[in-house]
């Protein structure tokens, strides 16, 4: 894919109007600029398709179309995509203020009026793309730091744990300091700023942290894995082991067996994964508010909740009572996996 001087891969910009003259004038505008990643829609109803297909990183969008308006696409696809992460512009013809109030109100990030001016319209995307890329990184930043937090009492624990088979099995205890060294590379792995990775990393992550754990516990552990989707599909870093790891350590707390189990499945319009435990469970005044940040340290369930929320729209889904355990539930949208 073509780069810009700052080594930013060129977005990909979908321009919606129904009047082809108009998609053909911005279309070379934008291809002037260094802009040729276009998708050119002039049937409103088919944005939701291509959108889910071709996934923009910024859309130019007309407001008033027959079928649907700018106004009616702004509320499809917020149900989908987090509208700060999706840039729109509105381009219009409509005088009518209050039509410009509402399509800001419903997501829009700018507008500009038609006739517009040709350098008018590259200035705003660029402020747009800079924008959209700054909170990018941010979120992939701070995502990397989050990798590199280790607890210091599992850290000391571990290495407890494969000091006392030095003695007695050191066959096993070489194999949980390959183990160890595997999750801490990863979690160290600061210059990791993607926003999505494969399952498969993630499950090498969980791979290495439940050997150590039923190294350390034994048969006090018991873990089940079922996936339907295969390991390929794209999720953001460090949102699934977290949850593993949360459930054994509060279920151990007040239990003396804990059985955690990782369902992951493929469904007509995403991937659903779900960590279910049989531990205590969450009682129903803390279950309220155990996704608000000052209920959490470090690597959260409201970290978790809150990544997810601005890459897919949608966070965490959490059941849970003190006498059957805990499922937390996520999706992963199709097109974005």
């Amino acid at each position: 894919m073509k780069e810009l001087s700052d080594n930013t891969t060129i977005p990909r910009i979908m321009i919606v109007d129904d009047n082809p003259s108009n998609i053909s004038l911005i279309t070379r505008i934008l291809k002037l600029h260094g802009y040729d990643h276009i998708m050119p829609i002039t049937d409103s109803s088919e944005v939701m398709d291509q959108f889910k297909k071709w996934q923009p990183d910024i859309i130019l969008l007309d407001l008033l179309m027959p079928k649907f308006n700018g106004i009616d696409v702004l509320a499809q696809i917020n149900c989908i995509k987090n509208k700060q992460y999706l840039p729109v512009i509105m381009i219009t013809a409509d005088d009518n203020m209050d039509n410009r109030v509402k399509a800001l109100k419903m997501g829009a990030n700018d507008y500009i009026s038609k006739p517009f001016d040709a350098q008018e319209l590259i200035a705003r995307i660029e402020n747009l793309i800079i924008m959209k890329k700054s909170m990018d990184q941010a979120l992939a930043t701070e995502t990397a730091f989050l990798q590199a937090q280790i607890k210091p009492h599992f850290l000391f624990n571990t290495l407890n744990t494969i000091s006392s088979f030095c003695d007695t099995d050191p066959e096993r205890a070489s194999a949980l300091i390959d183990n160890l060294a595997s999750y801490l590379r990863q979690s160290f792995d600061f210059k990791s700023t993607e926003l999505a990775v494969p399952f498969e990393r993630e499950m090498l992550l969980i791979s290495s942290f439940m050997d150590i754990q039923k190294a350390r516990f034994g048969d006090r552990i018991q873990f089940a894995f079922s996936n339907t989707a295969g390991n390929q599909f794209l999720l953001p870093p460090l949102c699934v082991q977290p949850l593993i790891e949360n459930a054994i350590i509060h279920g151990l707390k007040k239990h003396e067996r804990i059985s955690v189990s990782l369902n992951v499945s493929e469904e007509t319009n995403c991937v659903s994964i779900t960590v279910k435990d049989d531990g205590p469970g969450i009682n129903p005044a803390r279950l309220k508010g155990i996704l608000l940040r000052s209920e959490n340290k470090g690597i959260g369930l409201w970290n978790i909740d809150t990544r997810l929320k601005k890459l897919y729209g949608k966070g965490l889904d959490i059941k849970s009572d003190e006498t059957s355990g805990t499922e937390i539930h996520f999706v992963i949208p199709k097109g974005q996996t």
